[in-house]
């Protein structure tokens, strides 16, 4: 059963994405393609961009001040293609194991290059995944639940 939860979020085909670690200059083009509006919200510390994919599925990326993504989010009823999103990083989802959790509802992964955190229960799809060496020091962990 995880081994279909880790296949569904890694083959999903999606035009526009994150890519953590990439620079935010270079996604507005992808994402506008897909026919997304795309929401910035400037903050101290960093920016948050948030679109909604063709599926539904609502993004949030988090951007340092240089304009790199350090952190994304995603919530909706598809999964988000991580091989995609995870961009350079994608190759920890097979190097590393993931922790096991009974319910087979839950991935969990934890280097010291990415953390991911993905949840599927009800046919909704909520996930989080960042880049511990690259989070802006003052900035606290909670930015990635808040509304």
């Amino acid at each position: 059963m995880k081994t279909l939860l880790l296949a569904s979020l890694a083959l999903v085909s999606l035009a526009a994405h994150a890519t953590l670690g990439d620079d935010v200059a270079r996604l507005p083009y992808s994402r506008s393609a897909a026919g997304s509006t795309i929401r910035v919200t400037p903050h101290a510390l960093y920016s948050r961009h948030e679109y909604q994919t063709r599926e539904g599925t609502r993004v949030r990326e988090f951007a340092d001040a240089q304009g790199h993504i350090f952190a994304l989010t995603w919530e909706g009823q598809a999964p988000l293609p991580l091989n995609s999103a995870l961009g350079s990083y994608a190759h920890e989802l097979v190097q590393a194991a993931p922790r096991h959790h009974p319910d087979h509802h839950r991935f969990d992964l934890q280097t010291s290059d990415l953390v991911l955190h993905s949840r599927v229960y009800l046919r909704q799809f909520r996930g989080a995944a960042y880049l511990p060496g690259q989070w802006p020091q003052a900035l606290p962990m909670n930015i990635l639940s808040q509304p």
